[in-house]
This record gives structure tokens, C-alpha cells and sequence, in this order.
């Protein structure tokens, strides 16, 4: 049977060229009409950062497209595009918490690195005007957000800083990530598909508890799994506090499930408080001395999957304190059963230091 000879190589880069002509007239192209648009932000004083906007644009494009990893290599460059585009209209103001700082420069593609601030600092750093954007890590269902109080006093206040965006937009499985959110002073459109996110004594209707007593006057962080407006009478029922919203993230099976939902809340002494896992089988042990225990079933029964993915929930200090010795050991558990990512997460550790060795002692 013939076999079809491929076309000579420089009659592939000849037609190559030609769709770099195209796709340098359509930038341009598209150049002058952001500037556009620019301008008409800038006599209105509008935000730059339209995440809902953006969510929508890459929600189409993505949707072109079956293949998982062409999504990924598409979306790199879109991203870069839009980085352009805040730059044609002004630019923005970026601070990172630097647990979250590669998830900064992977969304925003800035010209230069972020300013590097805790949490805490990069949130006061926005209201008080230093920054248009603060990158922060999200909160657990325990903790994780020094930045909380802050902006839920700003909010009561009616400062224009809102939760605006959750990073990463969009993540390919077993890519190694923390998710983050996005704050800062902007308009909080719908995007159609959408999580907000409030905090209160009591939850809302409809409501989940996203995070379990944040410390600011015992309150919790509650998520809604939609686009809830600022005047929603549910929150006013609640005396519950808007705090914004963000378009839902993207996997490669669909939405990304973000909002987390803790299950019965129930002491078992004066000291101690069990936290049941929105899936009825884990759960958390608190006791009043700041201690934390999580009980994954799936690790505790050797699954070797389960272990890895407990240890990274140590090692990243997601939904639990962070451990990282307590993380070793767990990734190490499912390494000596043989599950690859967790050997190749031990070897890339032993690479990047060359002395340390990844098994726990």
C-alpha cells in the first residue's frame, strides 16, 4: 500500500511563516482595539481586571478544543496575550504571597516579578493603595487566611476591594499547584458559571462552610455554589458579609469542584472537636490547644494513591497545618509501594538539593 510523502520541510516552514504574518496582523489588530477599550475604562475610571470577562473568552476558546494538554499549551499563550492587553490599558499592580507566586506569574505573565508579601502585608497593601492585586494562598478549612479579618473589615466598610478571581484557571491532572485567590478593587461581574463567597456567624441559605472559625470575631468563611449578589437577602437573613465571587476554575473533565463543604461539627470532650469531611468518611480532629489531626481513610488503609495524595496535603499545608516531615512520610509510604508520582515528587527534591535526602528519618 503507498505511503503519502510528507510535504518538504521548507515547503512546512514557508507555510509556517505565513500563519506567523496572519497571526502578527490579527495581534496588532487586536492591539488597537484593546487600546480602545483602554481608554474607555480610563474616562470611566474602570478596572482594569475583568476576570468574568476573561473567564468567559477562555471558557469559548477551551471549549475548541478535546485535547487536554493542547488546552494547557493554548491557554499559556492566551494568557500572554492578555498580559499585553493590561499593559496597553495601564498595567497592574501585583503583590504575591510567595507560596502562591508561581500561580501569580503563570496567570498574569507580568514583565517583571511580583512584589513578594505575606498575605497579611499584601492584603494591607491593597487597601491601602500600594497595589491593584493581591495573590494569596486560599484559605483551608482551618486556617490559611491571615488575610481574612482585613478584608471582611474592609468589606463592612464599603471599600471597593473584593475576592475577584481563584488561581489556577485551569489545571491539568497531577499538575502540582496551590490554589490562590485573586483580590483586589475591580467590579465583580457574572461569568456564567461562578462561586461567592461570604462570612458570618451562621450560613447563609445555600451556603457551604468553606473554613471553620477564621479568628475574626469566630466567624467562618461560607461558600455559594453561584453568582450571589452583594444584596442577596440571604445574606442580609444571615448577617453574613459579601466578600465577592470568582468565576468556577476549569479541569479537563469540566468545572472545577472548589468550594468545600465541611460535614457535622461535634465535640467529643471539652477539648476536642470532630469535623466530619463533606464525604462522610474523614474527618478532622481539633482540640482547643491548636492541635490538628486528619484522618484519611484511603492513607490510613494503605492505599498507596491515598497516601501520596495525604502527603501533599501535608507537605502544601492544604486543608491541614502544614508538616512537611509528616508529608515525607507519607509520600515516602506510597513510593515504597511503587506509585510513580510520588517516587518522581521524592527524586525532583533530592534534585534540587543534591545533599538532602527525601526519606524521613
Amino acid at each position: 500500500m503507498p505511503t503519502s510523502t510528507p510535504p518538504p520541510l521548507e515547503d512546512l516552514r514557508r507555510a509556517i511563516d505565513a500563519v506567523d504574518d496572519g497571526l502578527l496582523d490579527h495581534l496588532v489588530r487586536r492591539g488597537e482595539l484593546v487600546a480602545q477599550v483602554g481608554r474607555g475604562k480610563s474616562a470611566s475610571d474602570a478596572p482594569i481586571y475583568r476576570p468574568a470577562r476573561e473567564a468567559q473568552i477562555m471558557r469559548r476558546l477551551l471549549a475548541r478544543i478535546s485535547d487536554s494538554n493542547e488546552k494547557d499549551r493554548v491557554l499559556r499563550i492566551w494568557r500572554a496575550i492578555m498580559a499585553a492587553s493590561y499593559e496597553r490599558q495601564g498595567g497592574l499592580r501585583l503583590v504575591a504571597d510567595p507560596a502562591v507566586e508561581w500561580e501569580a506569574m503563570g496567570h498574569f505573565c507580568p514583565r517583571s516579578r511580583p512584589v513578594s508579601a505575606g498575605a497579611a502585608e499584601a492584603m494591607a497593601r491593597v487597601l491601602a493603595g500600594g497595589a491593584d492585586l493581591a495573590v494569596v494562598p486560599a484559605p483551608t478549612p482551618f486556617g490559611g487566611a491571615a488575610w481574612l479579618p482585613a478584608l471582611i473589615e474592609a468589606r463592612r466598610k464599603g471599600a471597593p476591594v473584593f475576592v475577584l478571581s481563584r488561581l489556577p484557571f485551569f489545571a491539568l491532572p497531577d499538575a502540582p499547584f496551590n490554589e490562590a485567590l485573586v483580590i483586589g478593587r475591580g467590579i465583580v461581574d457574572p461569568s456564567g458559571d461562578d462561586v461567592s463567597l461570604s462570612a458570618g456567624v451562621a450560613a447563609p441559605a445555600g451556603a457551604v462552610t468553606a473554613c471553620f472559625e477564621i479568628g475574626a470575631k469566630t466567624l467562618s468563611l461560607f461558600a455559594h455554589a453561584e453568582y450571589v449578589r452583594p444584596d442577596d437577602t440571604r445574606l442580609g437573613a444571615a448577617g453574613a458579609v459579601w466578600l465577592g465571587a470568582y468565576p468556577r476554575p476549569l479541569e479537563p473533565s469540566g468545572p472545577r469542584a472548589v468550594e468545600f463543604a465541611l460535614g457535622e461539627i461535634r465535640w467529643l470532650d471539652a477539648n476536642t472537636v470532630r469535623v466530619q469531611h463533606q464525604n462522610g468518611r474523614d474527618y478532622w480532629l481539633c482540640t482547643t490547644q491548636g492541635e490538628l489531626e486528619f484522618h484519611y481513610r484511603r492513607a490510613e488503609n494503605g492505599d498507596r494513591h491515598g497516601q501520596y495524595d495525604l502527603g501533599r496535603m501535608y507537605y502544601d499545608g492544604q486543608w491541614v497545618l502544614k508538616d512537611q516531615e509528616m508529608g515525607l512520610q507519607w509520600i515516602q509510604a506510597a513510593a515504597d509501594q511503587g506509585y510513580r508520582h510520588a517516587i518522581q515528587f521524592l527524586a525532583n527534591l533530592k534534585n534540587v538539593d543534591g545533599n538532602h535526602d527525601s526519606r524521613p528519618a
